[in-house]
């Protein structure tokens, strides 16, 4: 296996782990994306975002991410998970609440 397919099995391996525990604590309403760790590191950068009538125009992403996940370059969450989860719940509040606001 060379580096570029050895590459998208971690990226793989990872979004199936980062969908894992989204489904598990939020919900199935969570989409991410997977990239390098750009600031020098080897780790992982998931990117997640919410989807679903709450943010207006039916069932599509959102184009503001509600939070992130860190992992290590084998996999490993390097996120407290609880207080990333926190935090994208209450992200998902403030972009129910800006809707309403549009909606009103």
């Amino acid at each position: 296996m060379d580096s570029t397919e050895n590459l998208e099995s971690v990226r793989e391996d990872i979004t199936n782990q980062a969908l894992r525990l989204l489904l598990r604590r939020l919900g199935d309403a969570a989409l991410v994306k997977v990239e390098p760790e750009k600031s020098g590191g080897n780790g992982w950068l998931v990117t997640v975002y919410g989807r679903g009538p709450e943010y207006g125009r039916g069932f599509e992403i959102s184009e503001i991410p509600v939070g992130e996940l860190h992992y290590s370059s084998r996999g490993e969450l390097l996120s407290d998970e609880d207080i990333a989860i926190r935090q994208m719940w209450e992200k998902v509040g403030e972009l129910i609440s800006l809707s309403n606001q549009e909606n009103c």
